[in-house]
C-alpha cells in the first residue's frame, strides 16, 4: 500500500545519472515494523513510501534468512532482454554502471551486518555483468558492487 504522494513506484525517479558524468543516488531500505509485522519501503533516510501487509509474506513472520540486491531484465516472449543500469557492462568505475553501496542487513537486535557469505548470479547469456568489489575501505562505500549491461538475446 503506497502512502507517500511524492515518491511513487509508478513513476521514474529523477534526476537520473549520466554515463561518466553526474551521479545521483537514492538510499533504499526495507524494514519490518515490530508492532504490526508489516514490511515498509523507506527511501532517503526516513521517507516511508509504503508497505506490504505481513499477510503477503507468511514465511517472513519472524524475519528472513536471506537477502538479495541487484537488478533484473526480462525478455518475455521476444527473448530480447532490455538494457540494465546504464546499458554498459561494469568496468570498475561507479560512474559507468549501476551500483549498490553501503550494503548491509539488520538482525532483530538492530545491529548492521556486512554480507559475508555471498552468492553471485549473472544471466548465463552474458548480456549483463557484475563486478563485486566486496568491502571498499573508503568512506561511504562499504560493501559495494556494480552491475548492468547492454541487454540483447537472452535465454
Amino acid at each position: 500500500m503506497q502512502i507517500h504522494k511524492t515518491f511513487t513506484t509508478n513513476l521514474p525517479i529523477a534526476p537520473t545519472s549520466t554515463y561518466g558524468g553526474q551521479q545521483y543516488e537514492i538510499r533504499v531500505h526495507i524494514e519490518q515494523e515490530p508492532r504490526t509485522g508489516n514490511w515498509w519501503l523507506v527511501v532517503n533516510g526516513g521517507i516511508a513510501v509504503g508497505y506490504w501487509p505481513k499477510e503477503l509474506f507468511v514465511n517472513l513472520r519472524e524475519g528472513g534468512t536471506r537477502v538479495s540486491w541487484g537488478g533484473e531484465g526480462f525478455s518475455g516472449k521476444t527473448k530480447v532482454c532490455p538494457p540494465l543500469g546504464s546499458g554498459h557492462m561494469p568496468d570498475g568505475r561507479y560512474d559507468h554502471a549501476a551500483f549498490f553501496r553501503q550494503i548491509y542487513y539488520t538482525t532483530g537486535s538492530d545491529t548492521n551486518h556486512t554480507p559475508m557469505a555471498v552468492f553471485e548470479h549473472v544471466d548465463k547469456s552474458r548480456v549483463y555483468g557484475l563486478k563485486n568489489d566486496k568491502y571498499i575501505d573508503k568512506e561511504g562505500f562499504g560493501y559495494s558492487f556494480t552491475y548492468g549491461g547492454p541487454g540483447g538475446t537472452c535465454d
